[in-house]
């Protein structure tokens, strides 16, 4: 199926509607920058691009650009899958991405799997649980939120 026709088959709008909530749940909001667990300067909801240390955002303006980067991010998962998939996969592929960015995406494992139709391609998502060389499933780092929420990811894909 080419591009125009899969863009014209999905409505970004039912994959925003579960991806917006989801993705801001699990980033969380700061409205001033900080450095995440991996040095990474950070603010709104996990946004990576652009943070200026003491500079402070509204809410709004964090939402503007959660929706602005969910577009762009959900629009770079539809061409980069070939397979048909429902809201929840493109939302779940979209949170993933989001969280990774789309260049992790795009060289994975998970997207060649779905890409060749494999049952159990959203089982990659669980792979995906360090942050630099932090392990994040072992409790003391601190960082159980991410295995937890790729746990959801993969459940959300397979819906």
């Amino acid at each position: 199926m080419s591009l125009r026709n899969r863009i014209a088959a999905y409505s970004i709008t039912g994959m925003l509607a579960i991806a917006t909530p989801f993705v801001a749940v699990h980033e969380g909001l700061s409205t001033v920058p900080y450095q995440d667990i991996g040095g990474v300067w950070t603010w709104c909801y996990g946004e990576t691009e652009g943070p200026i240390p003491r500079h402070t955002l509204t809410q709004q303006e964090c939402s503007f650009l959660l929706n602005l980067k969910l577009h762009t991010v959900g629009l770079a998962v539809l061409v980069l899958v070939d397979t048909p998939m429902t809201h929840s996969r493109w939302a779940a592929l979209t949170s993933f991405s989001y969280n990774l960015g789309i260049n992790a995406f795009r060289t994975s494992t998970l997207r060649r799997k779905i890409n060749e139709g494999d049952p159990k391609a959203c089982d990659q998502i669980l792979r995906w649980t360090f942050v630099g060389r932090i392990d994040c499933k072992i409790p003391v780092n601190q960082c159980m939120g991410i295995p937890n929420r790729r746990q959801k990811e993969r459940r959300l894909c397979n819906s």
